[in-house]
């Protein structure tokens, strides 16, 4: 079984319907999917993430949901430092519920959050074990393609490893990403399906 994580307890308060595979919440909410609207790298290695789900059923108050969320992130600093995650702002959009999320390190979202998250080099990716058998888009000619043993020529190179879904933007300009993602600006680029998506930049 997954390992739980604090993070899937946000996931449960936010929606009902589950369409992630998670673990058990045991917090009398029923298991969830959180949407990812949107994942930023920050230059300073900080992360930001929106949080979009449905909130049409009327099950939850909006203020009621902030708070148990502010409990959790504050179980989650006392261990981990006072200001490893905040919430910057929650809202309701029509039927759904927005959440944004600041983590002082990718360490901290990928602990809290129930989406794997990894910067770093392609050989520091590499020695940790990721698997690098697929098909990277360039960012100037989307039409050329390079595989594993292209990537493994780039050691020294910047990666982004993510699972799930949703817009990632970046520091800097992309160079190659997963094929099947969409490019949205040239620091940006979009998942429409959970799955695991690398992006060089």
């Amino acid at each position: 079984m997954m390992k739980r994580k604090l993070g899937y307890r946000i996931s449960c308060a936010l929606v009902l319907t589950s369409l992630m595979m998670l673990a058990g919440c045991g917090s009398g909410y029923e298991q969830a999917d959180v949407n990812l609207g949107s994942l930023t790298i920050l230059k300073d290695g900080s992360v930001d993430a929106v949080l979009i789900d449905d909130f049409s059923d009327g099950k939850y108050n909006e203020s009621e949901l902030a708070e148990y969320i502010n409990k959790e992130l504050l179980n989650y600093n006392a261990s981990h430092g006072v200001e490893s995650i905040n919430m910057k702002n929650h809202t309701r959009r029509d039927e759904s519920m927005v959440v944004e999320l600041h983590f002082t390190t990718v360490k901290d979202y990928d602990e809290y959050m129930p989406y794997k998250l990894f910067t770093g080099t392609v050989q520091e990716a590499y020695d940790k074990g990721y698997d690098f058998d697929c098909a990277l888009s360039f960012a100037q000619q989307p039409e050329h393609v390079i595989g594993k043993n292209d990537l493994m020529n780039m050691a020294d190179k910047k990666i982004l490893i993510f699972t799930g879904h949703g817009r990632i933007s970046l520091p800097s300009k992309i160079k190659y990403y997963t094929q099947s993602m969409k490019q949205t600006s040239d620091r940006s680029v979009e998942a429409s399906e959970d799955g695991t998506y690398i992006i060089i930049y």
